[in-house]
C-alpha cells in the first residue's frame, strides 16, 4: 500500500471509531453520517486520483428534453421564408 491508501485508510478508521462512539452515547443517525463520510470521501478521492473518470452524462437539448415532438420542416411554409 502506498501513502495515499494508508491515509485514507487512517482517517477510514478513525471516522468508524468517531462514528461507534456517537452511536453509542448519541443518536444513531449522526453516527451513520459519521460513518459514510469517512469511508465514501478517501475512496472517491483514490478513485479519481488513479484516473478513473465518471462517466460523461448526456446533455439535453433545448425543447428535446422533456420529449417535445419534433414537426418536420416542410418547405413553402411559413417559417422556412
Amino acid at each position: 500500500m502506498d501513502r495515499g491508501q494508508l491515509g485514507a485508510l487512517s482517517v477510514a478508521l478513525l471516522g468508524l471509531v468517531i462514528a461507534g462512539v456517537v452511536g453509542i452515547y448519541g443518536s444513531s443517525i449522526a453516527a451513520a453520517v459519521i460513518a459514510v463520510v469517512p469511508i465514501g470521501g478517501p475512496t472517491a478521492g483514490i478513485f479519481f486520483a488513479r484516473g478513473n473518470p465518471l462517466p460523461a452524462l448526456p446533455i439535453p437539448r433545448p425543447g428535446r428534453s422533456q420529449g417535445a415532438p419534433v414537426e418536420p420542416h416542410r418547405p413553402g411554409s411559413p417559417e422556412s421564408s
